[in-house]
C-alpha cells in the first residue's frame, strides 16, 4: 500500500476505533453509574474476584493463532483460516473445561471462601467456546483494514452486553447480572460477522497437519495473552486473596474509574497500531516515525482523560452515587495523576508484536504486570486494606516500573528514551498544570456553593454527613408528633427534610462538576495553546471529517 494511501488508512481506524469506543464506553459508563448504584461493595467486590480468576484460566484462548493470523495477513487466510479456526476451537473448549473445573476450587475456603462466584464461573466457561466463529471473522476484517466495518459490529455486541447488565441487576440478579447477557452477546457477533464477511470458516478443513507450525508460532501470543491478564487484573487476583470482598469492591471500583480511560486507547492501540505497523517491517524508519506519533499522541490523549477525571471525579460521583463511594475518589484521584505513563506501555507492545517480537513484547508487559501486582500487594499490606495505601502503591510503581519498561520497549522500535520524553513529558506536565488549576477552583468554589444552596439554617460543620442530617430534621422535626397534622408528622417531615437534602447536595455536585469541568477544559487548551500548539493540531488532524470545526478552532 503506498504510503498516502497507508497514512489515511491509518488514521481514519483510528478515528474509526475512537469513535466506536466513545459510543461504547459511554454505554460503560452508563452501565458503571447503574450497578454501583444498584450493587453493594461486596457484590462489585465478588464480581471482580470472578473476573481476575476466569482471566487467569483464559490466557489460552483461541491459542494466540488469531493474532497469528493478522500477522500473517490477508495473502494467507485463504490457506489458514481453516486451521485456525479449528485449532482454537480445541483451545477454547479445554480452556472452558478447565475453568469449569476450577470454579469449585475458587469458591471454596480454600481460595476465595466465596460461594457465589461458583455461578458467574460457570457461565463464563459455558459461553467460551461459542465466540470462536466471531473471532476468526473479526480477524479477517482487520486483515482487509476494514476497521469501520469491525467496529460497527462490536459496537452493538458492547450495547447488549451493557443493556442487559443493566436490565439484570434492575432486576435483581446481583453480580450475576454480569455473565448473564454473555450467551446473548456471542450468538449476536457470530450472526452479524458472518453476514459482513460471507466466510466459513467451520466448513473449510482443518488441516491438522499445520496444526503444529501454527501453535509453534502462535506460542508467544498466548504468553502475550497472559501477560495483559498479569498487568490488567494481577493485582485483583491477588488483592482478592488479602481483601474482603467488600474492601476489594470499594478499591475495584476507584481503580475502575480510571481504566476506563485504558481501555478505550489500549484498545484503539493494539487493534490499529498492530495491524497498520505490522505493513511497516519492511520500512523501519517508517515505522519508527508512526510509533513516535503514536507515543506523542496517546500520551496527550491519555493526559487529559486522566487528569480530567482526577479533577472532577469528587462532584461526579455526588451527582452517581451521593456519597456510597466516597471512599474510592481519593484512591481514584492518585492512580489517575500517573496514568499516562501506563497507557504509554500499549504502543511498544502492538509495535514489537508487529515485528515478529512477541517473546519480547511480552515478557516487557508481563514484568510491568508483575511489578504493578507486587506494589497493589505491598501497599495492602502496609495499609492494613486501605485503598488509598494500594492505590499508592501502585501509583510509585507505575512511576518507577511502568516508564521506564515503556521507554526500553520503545527503545528496541527505534525511538529514543531521549525523543519519547521531549516529545512526552512536557505535554503531561502541562495537563498536570491544567489539572491542579481546575482542582483549585474547585476549592475555591465549592463551600459557597454549600453555602447558597445547601440550607444555611442547618448548621451543620460537615452538610455532606447523612448522619448529621437525619439528626438534624429529626431535631428540626420534633415539634410535629407522628400522626399530626401539622407538616405531615415527625417520620413525614424527616423523610421529606432528608430527599431535600439529598437533591441539594447533588445539585451542588452538578454545579461543582460544570464548572470544574469547564476550567480544566479551558486550562488544558490554554497551556497546550501556549506550549504545545503543534501537538494540539496533530491531535486535531486525526478527528474524523465531520468535526473539521475543531480542526480550524486549534
Amino acid at each position: 500500500m503506498p504510503a498516502p494511501a497507508l497514512a489515511k488508512t491509518l488514521s481514519r481506524g483510528t478515528a474509526w476505533m475512537v469513535a466506536s469506543n466513545i459510543v461504547t464506553k459511554g454505554a460503560s459508563l452508563v452501565t458503571f453509574a447503574v450497578v454501583a448504584g444498584k450493587l453493594r461493595h461486596d457484590e462489585i467486590g465478588v464480581w471482580t474476584m470472578a473476573f481476575s480468576f476466569a482471566a487467569f484460566t483464559q490466557f489460552f484462548r483461541d491459542g494466540g493463532v488469531s493474532q497469528l493470523l493478522i500477522q500473517r495477513g490477508e495473502k494467507e487466510y485463504e490457506n489458514l483460516a481453516g486451521p485456525v479456526f479449528w485449532l482454537a476451537l480445541l483451545f477454547n473448549v479445554a480452556t472452558a473445561g478447565v475453568l469449569a473445573a476450577l470454579a469449585p476450587f475458587a469458591a471454596s475456603p480454600w481460595f476465595y471462601n466465596e460461594p457465589r462466584l461458583l455461578p458467574l464461573l460457570l457461565i463464563m466457561a459455558a459461553t467460551m467456546p461459542f465466540m470462536t466463529p466471531s473471532t476468526v471473522l473479526w480477524v479477517r476484517l482487520h486483515t482487509q483494514l476494514r476497521f469501520g466495518a469491525a467496529t460497527k459490529v462490536t459496537t452493538i455486541s458492547a450495547l447488549i452486553r451493557y443493556g442487559g447488565t443493566i436490565a439484570f441487576v434492575l432486576l435483581g440478579f446481583g453480580p450475576m447480572s454480569f455473565v448473564l447477557p454473555l450467551p446473548l452477546v456471542a450468538i449476536y457477533e457470530n450472526a452479524a460477522f458472518y453476514a459482513i464477511v460471507r466466510d466459513r470458516p467451520w466448513a473449510r478443513p482443518p488441516r491438522i497437519d499445520l496444526w503444529g507450525g501454527l501453535f509453534k508460532d502462535s506460542k508467544w501470543l498466548v504468553f502475550v495473552t497472559l501477560s495483559f491478564s498479569v498487568v490488567n487484573l494481577g493485582p485483583f487476583f491477588v488483592l482478592g486473596k488479602l481483601l474482603t470482598a467488600e474492601e476489594l469492591g470499594v478499591f475495584s471500583m476507584s481503580f475502575q474509574m480510571v481504566t476506563q480511560i485504558d481501555h478505550l486507547l489500549s484498545a484503539t492501540a493494539s487493534a490499529v497500531l498492530f495491524a497498520a505497523l505490522a505493513k511497516l517491517n519492511e520500512e523501519r524508519e517508517r515505522q519508527r516515525a508512526a510509533t513516535l506519533r503514536a507515543a506523542r499522541l496517546m500520551t496527550l490523549m491519555s493526559s487529559i482523560a486522566s487528569l480530567g477525571l482526577a479533577a472532577t471525579v469528587r462532584p461526579l460521583e455526588q451527582i452517581l452515587w451521593g456519597g456510597k463511594w466516597e471512599p474510592a475518589v481519593l484512591p481514584a484521584q492518585i492512580v489517575a495523576l500517573v496514568f499516562a505513563w501506563r497507557v504509554l506501555m500499549w504502543v511498544p507492545a502492538p509495535a514489537l508484536q508487529a515485528q515478529g517480537r512477541f517473546r519480547f513484547s511480552a515478557t516487557l508487559v508481563l514484568v510491568a504486570g508483575i511489578g504493578l501486582t507486587v506494589g497493589a500487594a505491598i501497599g495492602a499490606k502496609v495499609g492494613g486494606g486501605s485503598p488509598v495505601q494500594i492505590a499508592l502503591g501502585i501509583a510509585i510503581f507505575v512511576m518507577v516500573g511502568f516508564l521506564p519498561l515503556a521507554l526500553w520497549g520503545l527503545r528496541e522500535v527505534g525511538v529514543s528514551r531521549r525523543q519519547v520524553l521531549r516529545q512526552t513529558v512536557p505535554t503531561w506536565l502541562c495537563v498536570v498544570l491544567a489539572g491542579a488549576g481546575a482542582i483549585g477552583v474547585y476549592e475555591l468554589v465549592h463551600p459557597h456553593l454549600l453555602g447558597a444552596i445547601v440550607r444555611p439554617h442547618l448548621g451543620l460543620t460537615n452538610p455532606w454527613d447523612a448522619q448529621a442530617l437525619v439528626r438534624t430534621w429529626a431535631m428540626e422535626s420534633a415539634a410535629f408528633p407522628i400522626g399530626s397534622g401539622a407538616g405531615g408528622g415527625y417520620v413525614g417531615a424527616l423523610m421529606s427534610g432528608v430527599t431535600r437534602l439529598v437533591w441539594e447536595r447533588r445539585l451542588v455536585g452538578l454545579l461543582d462538576f460544570l464548572i470544574t469541568g469547564g476550567a480544566f477544559a479551558l486550562l488544558t487548551y490554554a497551556t497546550l495553546r501556549v506550549f504545545m500548539r503543534g501537538l494540539l493540531q496533530e491531535l486535531a488532524g486525526v478527528l474524523p471529517a465531520r468535526l473539521v470545526f475543531v480542526r480550524r478552532f486549534v
